[in-house]
């Protein structure tokens, strides 16, 4: 699957990118460290999954940036703390950080079943 990962946090970027691949090393990982560069990644790719630190630092919110993400793509966001439940509505699942990596392997295998019975 081709995988967007968006946040500010270089650390946690590396980390989610090592779980993700150690699930499968078949995985396409692209990462950004901003919600312009996202942008510019969305214009030239498709992705399955677009990961997304809701509170992005400069530019656009991750909330208001999901909404350019390819319209197939599933959507996950992720956040410290949830300040406003209704944040979650452009998502199809939404994480807490810190990320565990639990939670993400499920997300993953949710994406994957999602992704097989689209329409």
């Amino acid at each position: 699957m081709r995988i967007l990962l968006i946040d500010n946090d270089l650390e946690l970027l590396d980390e989610m990118s090592q779980i993700i691949l150690n699930m499968d090393p078949m995985h396409d990982i692209t990462i950004c460290h901003s919600s312009f560069e996202a942008l510019q990644k969305f214009r030239k790719n498709k992705y399955d999954i677009v990961i997304t630190e809701v509170y992005l630092q400069g530019g656009i919110p991750g909330n208001e940036l999901i909404e350019s993400a390819p319209k197939k793509s599933f959507k996950v966001g992720m956040a410290e703390v949830l300040e406003n439940p209704q944040i979650r509505g452009p998502f199809n699942r939404f994480l807490l950080k810190p990320i565990k990596e639990k939670a993400l392997k499920e997300t993953l295998v949710n994406a994957k079943y999602n992704k097989q019975y689209v329409i």
